[in-house]
């Protein structure tokens, strides 16, 4: 949520309820694409809820007309690895924003350890993408 995003956000909870605040927020988060598929996992409506809050976050990183282009493909699996013990579940997220395309997978023995994992991988690799981007533009201005 940029900074403008924010304030607008902020007075629209001193004149309504903290809860339509919250659905103004997640409205604003589902302007990103975000597509889920599981593999081996039950679906739930707490589950989806958790990835878009989660990964949702990532807008706050995005300039506005960023956000609208954004595609974002989760894929979410319970690996039938034998020789572990337990469950191990894995996040992979596919992140396509104009012409930028990232991606990243986490695995962890608690899938949404995994998701938080992804969320945090996807977001450093935005900030290194967008510095290049940055930095590539200054350079291109200076030439």
């Amino acid at each position: 949520m940029n900074v403008s995003t924010y304030i607008i956000f902020k007075m629209v909870c001193q004149y309504t309820s903290p809860k339509v605040a919250f659905l103004l927020y997640l409205c604003y988060n589902l302007r990103m694409n975000i597509s889920i598929t599981l593999t081996h996992i039950d679906s739930s409506d707490a589950l989806e809820s958790y990835v878009r809050e989660k990964l949702g976050g990532l807008t706050k990183y995005m300039d506005d007309h960023q956000v609208e282009n954004v595609l974002l493909r989760v894929e979410l699996a319970k690996t039938t690895e034998h020789h572990h013990k337990g469950n191990i579940f894995s996040a992979e997220g596919n992140l396509s924003v104009d012409s930028i395309h990232l991606r990243a997978t986490a695995e962890k023995d608690d899938l949404y350890a995994a998701i938080d994992e992804l969320k945090d991988i996807l977001a450093e690799q935005w900030k290194s993408a967008k510095e290049k981007m940055i930095d590539h533009n200054q350079k291109s201005s200076i030439e």
